[in-house]
């Protein structure tokens, strides 16, 4: 019986440490990439590392298939991440963001009806258009396109922290316009 070229194993704690470290610059780049804001990229790698090293005992690992494995698990503390900073924005600018997470197939998560997302995508979509065309596409190669973070930076041969920066003046300058509009839509 031939034995499998990368043989699955279990790993000891201090195992998994090298493991995860021998990743960390992969996983730190899927936590930058997935990240709601530059600040919490160690806060999830950290969470990343601790989840990883919790269950190192209790899973078979392939090492052929760990970097799948990190990019699952530092997602999906990028994922808790976003929960607990959208939590802190206002109501609409939680649901605008939900529903564009969500894949184009399925909408059953969204908690309204959709004349009310119509009318908040119109609005998003007005202060969008208000947008120089660089800074749409760049928003628009963020949130709503397969790019992450990583092939935007590519993308305009800029540095990571000047990307960072212009979107958190883009998204500020998103997140005023949607308010505004909305207060005056409710006012008329």
């Amino acid at each position: 019986m031939a034995q499998s070229a990368n043989p699955t194993r279990k790993l000891t704690r201090e195992e998994a440490g090298e493991m995860f470290m021998k990743y960390f610059g992969f996983v730190r780049a899927v936590a930058f990439e997935h990240a709601p804001s530059k600040s919490l990229v160690e806060d999830i790698t950290h969470d990343a590392y601790v989840c990883f090293a919790e269950k190192a005992e209790t899973w078979d690992f392939d090492e052929a298939k760990i970097e799948a494995l990190l990019r699952s698990i530092t997602e999906k503390m990028a994922h808790r991440a976003w929960k607990v900073y959208l939590r802190n924005q206002p109501e609409h600018l939680r649901e605008l963001a939900e529903f564009l997470k969500l894949s184009p197939d399925d909408g059953t998560n969204f908690r309204g009806t959709y004349d009310q997302l119509d009318d908040k995508l119109a609005i998003l979509e007005g202060c969008l258009a208000k947008l120089p065309e660089d800074q749409r596409a760049i928003i628009e190669a963020v949130y709503l396109s397969d790019k992450g973070y990583t092939e935007v930076i590519k993308m305009l041969g800029k540095s990571p922290n000047a990307v960072y920066q212009q979107v958190s003046r883009i998204r500020a300058f998103l997140e005023e316009c949607v308010e505004t509009m909305l207060k005056l839509e409710i006012k008329s």
